[in-house]
C-alpha cells in the first residue's frame, strides 16, 4: 500500500448577496459615538477528506457607525 499525497486544490468560491440598512437619528443635543455589529451566517456544508484535512466555510458581514454632531438636528442615512 502506498500513501497518496494531495498535490494540488482548486477551490472556487462563488457569492450572490443583497442588504440594505436605513438609519434615522433625531438629535437634541451635541452627541458622538460609534456603533458596530458583526453578523454571522449559517455555516455552509464541510468539507472532509481522507481525514487529511476538513473546512468549515462560513461568512461573516460586519457594519460600524461613526458618527458625531455639534448640535441639535436630523440625520438619516442609508446604504
Amino acid at each position: 500500500m502506498t500513501a497518496a499525497i494531495i498535490k494540488q486544490v482548486s477551490i472556487t468560491v462563488s457569492l450572490t448577496a443583497q442588504a440594505s440598512i436605513v438609519v434615522g437619528l433625531r438629535l437634541y443635543g451635541p452627541w458622538d459615538g460609534e456603533w458596530n455589529r458583526i453578523f454571522s451566517t449559517s455555516q455552509f456544508g464541510s468539507i472532509t477528506l481522507d481525514n487529511a484535512f476538513h473546512i468549515a466555510p462560513s461568512v461573516l458581514y460586519g457594519i460600524d457607525i461613526k458618527h458625531c454632531t455639534d448640535g441639535v438636528g436630523t440625520i438619516t442615512g442609508d446604504a
